[in-house]
């Protein structure tokens, strides 16, 4: 039981209080992942590429809004869960037509409990740091994607999030910060990350 109260690793502009929802403002820019998440679903017409997306956007949601309203170790583990899922499945649909599905599935659970592990070990900003070598896994095995406007919007929107956490562009008393900021940004790189595959479907054979 003591695992569940352990309080969360980093801390953000918008310090969490005593309430229903610990960070409000943090937690409604988390809706900016269903708009996109509609948007993939109207833009694919119901297809099980925009479904997929689509899931996986409402997944991540959902794990940060919890991390929002509840700050603490556990929410925040589910939250980079979310994350280390959505990252999975881009290399997953990356390397598909060059490794064994059931190989590739059981090798990148490894890697995810490993993270998951290490984040738990270690703490501090881990998880973070894992991210990074996620997102440069996804780079290389889909180079494409360098090019791509979501690569652009993810690295504004992590420029955001390093000046939220380090208390550089701060101000707690307005609703939009830079974890808001990377809320909305994101949103907009995992659509143009749908844009992407959508587009490249008959190549990746989905």
């Amino acid at each position: 039981m003591e695992f569940l109260n352990l309080p969360a690793t980093i801390e953000y502009c918008e310090k969490a209080g005593n309430w229903l929802i610990a960070r409000p403002f943090y937690a409604v820019s988390n809706f900016a992942y269903g708009f996109a998440a509609v948007a993939i679903l109207v833009k694919g017409r119901g297809s099980r590429l925009s479904q997929i997306f689509a899931g996986l956007l409402l997944f991540i949601a959902s794990m940060s809004f919890a991390y929002d309203t509840k700050d603490n170790f556990v929410t925040q583990l589910l939250d980079l869960f979310a994350i280390y899922i959505f990252l999975h499945t881009l290399i997953f649909l990356n390397l598909k037509n060059k490794i064994a599905a059931r190989k590739l599935i059981i090798f990148q659970i490894l890697v995810i409990v490993g993270a998951m592990a290490a984040i738990v070990l270690f703490r501090g900003y881990t998880g973070t740091l894992i991210i990074g070598g996620f997102v440069l896994a996804v780079l290389a095995s889909q180079p494409e994607l360098i090019r791509n406007p979501a690569m652009a919007l993810l690295t504004v929107g992590t420029i955001f999030w390093l000046l939220d956490v380090n208390k550089i562009y701060c101000d707690p008393r307005q609703i939009f910060n830079g974890r808001g900021a990377f809320h909305l940004l994101t949103a907009g790189s995992i659509y143009h990350l749908y844009s992407f595959y959508e587009s490249n479907i008959i190549k990746l054979r989905i």
